[in-house]
């Protein structure tokens, strides 16, 4: 087993000795540093298991470390011991409010420092097993999202097949509806793929000026069939003058897809899903569907877009706790807002959204303008 390896942190060497002294029976590896800008370098080449760093130093001092370490997500999760001659309690509040996770007054006393340090490294050698497991799910996952898709593939390719050759009604109308089954099953398989890319912040917005209108009936149109089995009717409510988005189309056509065909699926036959586009302020688009189904309790609301949170109350009906992570995290990628309110008097309304572009608005702008003028003058 490696031997966790402490960055140790003043702009006094002489303090050095004192700290090799007091952990040479430790089973660790020390690397000093002379300063905060030291340890900044360091960091660009390893990352310790701890950093043991003194306070009171030039810039930049043990605070304004602190608050960069704690603000850099590679170095985020490296635990930080602040070793100080500071005593009041307000300073050593703003040690932990910088982003320390523990803190050791001077003249540094031996039981003291070692009984810290072995805390600091228990914990993160337990975070480090944690991060295993979390790397080995994802992979495991995108073991099997992958090798579900050539059987899929296979599957909608005979299913097409069938759809051409079957002379009976009936029988094309089921084809169809396997058809309309594959589809939402590669909706999802890439719906999980998308996530694990958000997650990790390897997904880069392939972004295409579009009206939401559009990407919304496409949607609409794919998810027809689905309603119609569940005796629903889809309504829209679309302006007539839209402004165009900056969007990644794809990604935000599966959120739409996500967040209707739960609309869908959790309504109750023979009502309406409604689907709204407008405007609520300069510059910001919103669209909002409107369910009556059984709604999202309150104590729910605040925690439904987190990974594997389901309103379990809803038996009967089959819920991964993933698509609303993905609609979540995909919609905050483009830089805007999701959320859920009830619809009186029965139902929930998911609503989501985006910041228009200024220049696509002001040209949004002269076209409604132009369209009147040609509508006035007999155009």
């Amino acid at each position: 087993m490696t031997k966790p390896t402490i960055f140790v942190v003043d702009d006094q060497p002489e303090n050095f000795s004192v700290i090799e002294i007091l952990l040479f029976e430790e089973d660790c590896t020390l690397k000093f540093l002379n300063g905060g800008q030291a340890l900044l370098t360091a960091l660009q080449y390893q990352q310790p298991d701890l950093i043991l760093l003194d306070i009171m130093m030039p810039e930049p001092n043990g605070f304004q470390v602190c608050q960069r370490l704690k603000a850099n997500a590679l170095w985020c999760q490296i635990p930080i011991i602040a070793v100080t001659a500071l005593s009041d309690q307000s300073d050593l509040d703003a040690c932990l409010r910088a982003g320390a996770d523990d803190f050791i007054s001077k003249p540094v006393k031996g039981t003291e420092l070692r009984a810290r340090v072995r805390s600091m490294l228990r914990i993160k050698q337990q975070y480090d097993r944690l991060q295993g497991l979390v790397e080995l799910q994802d992979d495991l996952s995108h073991m099997m999202v992958h090798d579900l898709r050539s059987p899929l593939t296979s599957i909608a390719m005979s299913t097409a097949v069938l759809e051409r050759i079957c002379p009976d009604d009936r029988q094309q109308k089921q084809a169809k509806r396997i058809s309309a089954s594959i589809q939402r099953l590669q909706c999802m398989i890439d719906s999980v793929l998308m996530l694990s890319k958000l997650r990790s912040e390897q997904l880069t917005l392939q972004r295409q000026t579009s009206k939401l209108s559009s990407i919304a009936r496409d949607a609409i149109e794919d998810l027809r069939l689905f309603a119609e089995q569940r005796a629903l009717l889809i309504q829209t409510d679309f302006p007539s003058t839209e402004t165009r988005l900056k969007v990644d189309v794809l990604l935000l056509r599966r959120v739409i897809d996500n967040l209707l065909s739960n609309a869908i699926k959790f309504s109750p036959p023979e009502t309406t899903v409604l689907i709204r586009i407008d405007f609520p302020v300069e510059n910001r688009a919103r669209l909002q569907i409107f369910d009556q189904g059984p709604g999202v309790s309150e104590a729910l609301r605040n925690r439904i877009f987190q990974k594997f949170e389901t309103d379990l109350s809803m038996s009967g009906v089959k819920q991964t706790g993933l698509g609303l992570a993905f609609c979540k995290m995909a919609i905050e990628a483009h830089g805007g807002e999701i959320s859920v309110a009830a619809n009186e008097p029965q139902g929930s309304v998911f609503a989501m959204e985006l910041d228009c572009d200024p220049e696509l608005v002001a040209a949004s702008d002269r076209e409604s303008v132009q369209s009147s003028r040609d509508h006035g003058n007999g155009g």
